[in-house]
């Protein structure tokens, strides 16, 4: 069984980088995805998360997780694509199109080229906008019955991801590509011969060790772009992504804004933001900067940074932070920062700090401090003396003995 393991590269090595996660950055976040899709129940979070030995590796938290947390060295995107680009000289053509087969170890594959993934929910947007790039007309996705498995939540992702895909195919004009999910539940166990076992484990080594060489190819060609550099936030999707644009060539085209994209354009109302910093703060990938120059506040955004988490928005006290309802498709893999709000400021005449020009002259501390003590000064004045009441008390007896 280990031998087995090794040859199918099923090695357990998911973790999760805790610094990144939004409720780590925000205790007011009510995140909890990972927690949602893990079929073993090995997250916790307390209040980032952290895996147990009961990980089986099955990639689902790492779709799921807005903020990239999860990580490991299977990178499905790639492996998927890598395998199609090996097989799509000897794909069948139905009725003239050229079709990409990829089935789930619960679904019967039906076909005979169809590749295999432990869940559809490992799938992202890239695997399907890749295929199309690629020249597949088709993407055809077999299931088992969701409902009945234990990676039940990977249907929900899948779904999301197709939807993200669309939304990226229309905007490259590449909409004509067709989507088909099907479920076929996979038969009963059948025994397989010594020979057909190690024929099946030969055949995916020697396509895996091709892909792998075409990956080693691309990697070369970008250099630092796939490294993790200084301990900052990287993003392994986004340079995919990216990588995906270029080879279609074309990243300059407009798209609808959508929750489910990997970024978005970035806007802050300069009118509303009080120049806190809250939302910079709190970025957990460092997309959001905030920037002192004089007796100004610059707020910059950098694109291929942003997961679309959303969590600036959700911070954000003064409801300043949304997002363009448009964006180009470029605006999801740029390096280079964009201005995005600039707040005029000025000096608490009290205490000295910087706040925004166009607002009270006083911080918010010192304002809650100057409301306290006018209510404190006002309880006073209402109160009765206590010394008053015992004197006049005391001169009232005096007269009814009299």
């Amino acid at each position: 069984m280990n031998i087995l393991k090794l040859a199918l590269k099923e090695a357990r090595n998911t973790f999760a980088v805790t610094a990144f996660c939004k409720r780590v950055r925000f205790r007011k976040s009510d995140c909890q995805r990972c927690l949602e899709v893990c079929p073993e129940q090995a997250i916790s979070l307390n209040p980032g998360p952290s895996i147990s030995s009961k990980c089986s590796d099955c990639g689902l938290c790492l779709n799921a997780c807005p903020t990239e947390v999860f990580r490991n060295g299977r990178q499905v995107d790639r492996l998927l694509l890598n395998r199609a680009e090996v097989f799509l000289s000897k794909v069948q053509a139905r009725n003239g199109r050229k079709r990409l087969l990829i089935h789930c170890r619960q679904a019967e594959p039906g076909y005979r080229n169809s590749l295999p993934i432990s869940c559809l929910g490992e799938i992202t947007e890239n695997s399907i906008l890749g295929a199309a790039i690629l020249g597949f007309d088709e993407v055809a996705l077999t299931k088992g019955n969701c409902s009945q498995c234990r990676f039940k939540y990977g249907g929900k992702l899948l779904a999301k991801s197709m939807a993200t895909a669309r939304e990226l195919l229309s905007g490259l004009g590449l909409g004509g590509i067709t989507l088909r999910l099907i479920e076929k539940d996979r038969k009963k166990s059948q025994v397989m011969n010594r020979r057909a076992i190690f024929s099946k484990i030969s055949v995916r080594m020697q396509t895996e060790a091709e892909s792998d060489s075409r990956e080693r190819k691309v990697r070369r060609q970008l250099p630092g772009r796939l490294k993790d550099q200084g301990g900052a936030w990287h993003s392994p999707k986004k340079d995919h992504l990216r990588e995906l644009l270029e080879r279609n060539g074309k990243t300059d085209l407009v798209v609808k804004y959508s929750p489910e994209l990997s970024g978005g354009r970035l806007r802050i109302e300069a009118g509303k933001c009080s120049g806190c910093e809250i939302c910079s703060n709190l970025c957990p990938t460092g997309a959001l900067s905030a920037d002192k120059r004089g007796a100004q506040k610059l707020f910059h955004f950098v694109g291929s940074l942003c997961t679309n988490c959303s969590l600036c928005k959700e911070a954000c006290p003064e409801a300043a932070v949304d997002f363009e309802d448009y964006l180009n498709l470029q605006d999801l893999v740029r390096d280079d920062k964009r201005l995005v709000a600039r707040v005029q400021l000025a000096s608490c005449i009290v205490c000295g700090e910087q706040i925004k020009a166009s607002g009270s002259e006083l911080c918010p501390t010192c304002r809650k401090r100057q409301v306290s003590s006018l209510l404190i000064a006002s309880a006073r004045v209402r109160a009765p003396s206590s010394t008053g009441d015992s004197v006049r008390t005391g001169g009232d007896s005096g007269k009814a003995g009299a």
